[in-house]
């Protein structure tokens, strides 16, 4: 986890990636034919923000209390996947086997119900090797959830900075960003270590923020842009940049791989966290979507269309993207994801 340093912005850290990639590259030619088809998305209702609700296991009650579940969920939101040949992790919640991320939510919502106080800062600090086996409970093929002990080490750390800095609540720190997204992605990546999303790229440390800028963009999300949710400089959020959306990127041609990187991914072999090619594909993904943006409200715009009661903005791309990828992963097998381990994603 890396120590605590001067603020850099995302977007200007996306554009030195961009400018200094070797392997990854942004295809303008590919902006065009993207915009037209999230546009149609955008008017048939796809780009709303309550769509973030339907999700079955995202919270829908506006309550302080909500916040704190929110906070775990991202601190914890990293690395889902084992690698190939190997069991996936799954929870049985519900009626519903859940994998990946979602396996995250459904433990919370389990161990809450059973009366564990999962989201209180007490207990995460508290939090030891049998706590955090019975959060993330195996289901019949007895795999742990992977980054068990980081996940730990992150509950732990996490907790304690609640309890000594925030009086044992996020939402003092959300209090404390007086309505301003940047300033609570500032309070989040100082004073909680495994939201500083980092890396030294061509000399320069570049961030990107993946989790934190999740983090903010699910509590307004959640409260629909009110009460605890409500940010004068929303819109300057990015994308979240992952190893799932950078795939419909490539397939929109809107960013692409040198060969030789193609097939490194193809060969289903490890990117490390920090690898220049891990940051290009990461920050250029970043900097695609923020010229798609502006190629989306350029065109809704120029139809007439008041973007008012219904903005677009990185985030809202972001979240449509991801749910698209998923929806389409069995069309896009053949473009391959890039597989990191570690905690900022």
């Amino acid at each position: 986890m890396t120590e605590k340093l001067d603020f850099v912005g995302v977007v200007e850290s996306a554009e030195f990636i961009s400018a200094n990639s070797k392997d990854v590259k942004i295809c303008h030619d590919g902006m065009d034919d993207a915009a037209k088809e999230l546009c149609k998305a955008y008017k048939t209702g796809e780009f709303r923000l309550e769509n973030w609700k339907k999700h079955e296991l995202n919270p829908t009650i506006e309550e302080e209390s909500t916040l704190d579940w929110i906070f775990l969920v991202d601190t914890l939101n990293f690395c889902f996947w084992n690698p190939p040949g190997n069991p996936l992790y799954s929870i049985n919640y519900r009626g519903k086997n859940w994998t990946g991320y979602w396996t995250l939510p459904a433990s919370i919502d389990l161990a809450l119900e059973e009366g564990i106080p999962v989201t209180s800062a007490q207990w995460m600090s508290q939090c030891n090797d049998q706590s955090i086996l019975r959060l993330f409970k195996s289901d019949e093929n007895g795999t742990d959830v992977p980054q068990l002990s980081l996940r730990l080490q992150v509950i732990n750390e996490t907790g304690k900075v609640l309890l000594e800095r925030f009086g044992g609540k996020f939402s003092n720190c959300v209090k404390e960003a007086g309505k301003s997204a940047q300033k609570l992605l500032r309070l989040i990546v100082d004073n909680f270590p495994s939201y500083r999303d980092e890396a030294l790229f061509h000399g320069k440390r570049v961030c990107l923020y993946k989790r934190a800028q999740i983090l903010i963009g699910d509590i307004w999300a959640c409260f629909e842009g009110r009460k605890w949710g409500e940010f004068e400089d929303i819109d300057s959020l990015t994308m979240f940049a992952d190893y799932r959306v950078p795939q419909i990127l490539v397939a929109f041609n809107l960013i692409s791989y040198s060969e030789s990187l193609l097939q490194y991914l193809k060969e289903g072999k490890l990117l490390s966290s920090g690898d220049a090619r891990e940051v290009e594909i990461r920050g250029n993904s970043i900097l695609a979507v923020e010229f798609l943006k502006k190629k989306m409200i350029e065109k809704l715009e120029s139809e007439g269309l008041s973007l008012k009661d219904n903005p677009i903005n990185s985030i809202i791309i972001d979240f449509y993207l991801w749910d698209a990828a998923k929806a389409r992963s069995a069309e896009m097998e053949h473009i391959p994801i890039h597989r990191t381990i570690g905690i900022f994603y």
